[in-house]
C-alpha cells in the first residue's frame, strides 16, 4: 500500500478533530463535537494500520468516516439547528475526499493484483 494513503488519512483526520474543535468554541452543533472527534481519532488509528500496509483496516476506517459523515450531512439536514454553510461545506468536502481516497485504494489494490 503506498504511503501517500496514509499521510492522506492523517490529514483526513486532523480535519474531523479540528471540526470538533470548532463545534465546541463557535457554537455549530456542541452535540457534533463527539462524533466528529471519533471519526477523527478512528481515522488516525486507520493511518497507523495504512502505514503498515494494513489495506483492509485502512480502507474499513475510511468507510466508517465515509459513513459517519454521511449520518452528518442528514443530522444537519434533518435536525432543528442551525444549517450553516462552512459545516455543510465541509461535510461535503470530506465525504469527496474520503469516496475518493476509498477509490483509490481500491484500485491500487487491483492494479498491484495485475501486475
Amino acid at each position: 500500500m503506498p504511503r501517500g494513503f496514509g499521510y492522506l488519512m492523517i490529514v483526513e483526520a486532523a480535519t474531523f478533530l479540528v471540526a470538533s474543535l470548532l463545534h465546541l468554541t463557535v457554537e455549530w452543533e456542541p452535540a457534533a463535537a463527539g462524533p466528529e472527534a471519533l471519526i477523527g481519532v478512528v481515522m488516525a488509528v486507520g493511518a497507523l494500520f495504512a502505514f503498515r500496509g494494513r489495506r483492509a483496516a485502512a480502507l474499513g476506517t475510511s468507510a466508517f468516516a465515509a459513513f459517519g459523515t454521511c449520518v452528518g450531512i442528514l443530522a444537519i439536514s434533518a435536525g432543528p439547528g442551525p444549517k450553516s454553510v462552512p459545516d455543510l461545506t465541509y461535510h461535503g468536502l470530506i465525504l469527496m475526499t474520503l469516496i475518493v481516497s476509498i477509490v483509490l485504494m481500491v484500485r491500487s489494490r487491483q492494479a498491484l493484483s495485475r501486475s
